[in-house]
């Protein structure tokens, strides 16, 4: 499940690090949580805290709104917004975890 995710905090400090940042053409977190099917309300809101990581955010909304989230479709989020990059380090960093994800 995501939450085994969320349990790893370097990683989703490194996913929040890649995906925080507006590049007029690297996909970011907004990409992702449109992927994600997050309301556009709720991106909105994500966006306003500017203090704090919009990826953290995200990803705590989608633990409360999505409790039966799976790693897959994190990959397969990410995959479809051609960030490649961070399912290799999903993969990698995740290894450790890996029988508590699947």
């Amino acid at each position: 499940k995501l939450s085994t995710v969320l349990t790893c905090r370097p990683l989703i400090e490194q996913l929040a690090l890649c995906l925080d940042r507006g590049m007029r053409l690297i996909p970011n977190w907004k990409n992702l949580a449109w992927e994600m099917k997050v309301d556009g309300k709720v991106i909105k809101q994500l966006e306003q805290y500017s203090d704090f990581s919009p990826t953290i955010r995200l990803f705590e909304h989608l633990e409360v709104t999505q409790p039966d989230l799976v790693i897959e479709q994190l990959r397969k989020a990410l995959f479809e917004i051609g960030r490649n990059d961070l399912i290799n380090l999903l993969t990698t960093r995740g290894n450790h975890k890996q029988s508590a994800v699947n």
